[in-house]
């Protein structure tokens, strides 16, 4: 994905976001944008996307947040792409021109399951993600933070997101890095978040879309 919407187009689809009531405990905010948005500091950089980590059993509730908002696109669920297992991959949408993803996690065994999903209709080819992160809970992997204006949003730690970043190696991941440096994290569960991060295992299927599908909410 080309990254095309600056850093206070990205702020403004999460202003409305957080806008809509019982949606803020819901999502986790993921991403490159997470030091910058904690740290009120513009990127100075162009974002691809928006993406947040859900709690599976609560998907649902994003799912029907979104048709409240005339924001869901059946286009746009992975509930509608024909796939050899019953997971859910998560629902993307379109707010202000800018893609938004919620895509679902859950805990086994002190290992943290993430899926996500590229949807056809938007990036030309549909792909199912599954990333294993093992021996790491949720709070390593989940923080509670508040901004500046008082507002308490949950987000991927800042030490999932520098482990991360440090094992993809982008010249945007650098920056990004480095804001994080500049605000600081807990070196112990950095270093869980980097054992868990080099030890995962990601996979990526390619899917085709059901022509007869239908919504499934």
């Amino acid at each position: 994905m080309n990254d095309n919407y600056p850093y206070q187009q990205i702020v403004a689809v999460l202003e409305k976001i957080y806008s809509q009531d019982g949606i803020v405990n819901l999502i986790n905010l993921s991403g490159g944008i997470v030091p910058y948005l904690i740290s009120n500091t513009d990127s100075g950089r162009n974002h691809g996307d928006i993406d947040f980590i859900v709690k599976k059993d609560n998907m649902l509730l994003i799912r029907q947040m979104l048709q409240e908002n005339n924001l869901y696109n059946i286009e746009l669920d992975s509930l509608n792409i024909q796939r050899d297992d019953n997971e859910d991959y998560g629902v993307d949408t379109v707010i202000y021109g800018v893609p938004v993803g919620f895509y679902p996690y859950s805990i086994e065994n002190n290992t943290i399951v993430q899926r996500s999903f590229t949807p056809q209709y938007m990036f030309g080819k549909t792909e199912l993600k599954t990333r294993i992160l093992p021996g790491i809970s949720e709070k390593d992997y989940i923080t509670r933070y508040q901004l500046e204006n008082g507002t308490c949003i949950n987000i991927s730690s800042l030490e999932i997101i520098m482990a991360s970043k440090e094992k993809a190696g982008r010249e945007k991941d650098l920056s990004d890095i480095k804001r994080i440096n500049q605000i600081g994290f807990n070196n112990e569960k950095y270093q869980r978040a980097k054992n868990s991060i080099d030890n995962s295992q990601f996979t990526i299927v390619e899917q085709g879309r059901n022509p007869g599908s239908k919504n499934m909410i």
